[in-house]
């Protein structure tokens, strides 16, 4: 957090570029999402997705409260 804070104020590059934050963060959702199902899952690393389970893939996000878009 005090790297994130340090950056923003600063305006340097972070310690970790953001593909490599958003693949961790990914990997630790898709255990989330594994663990809520009580399966195990196989993912798409280039779609993004579940293959073949509707179910999880309903998981990956959720509807915006309004008046926040995407």
């Amino acid at each position: 957090m005090r790297d994130f804070l340090d950056c923003v104020r600063t305006r340097r590059n972070p310690v970790t570029d953001a593909g490599v934050a958003h693949r961790t963060m990914t990997t630790n959702l898709i255990m989330d999402i594994c663990l809520d199902l009580k399966r195990d899952l196989k993912w798409d690393p280039v779609k993004e997705e579940f293959v073949g389970d509707a179910e999880a893939n309903r998981l990956r996000s959720r509807t915006m409260r309004v008046p926040w878009q995407v």
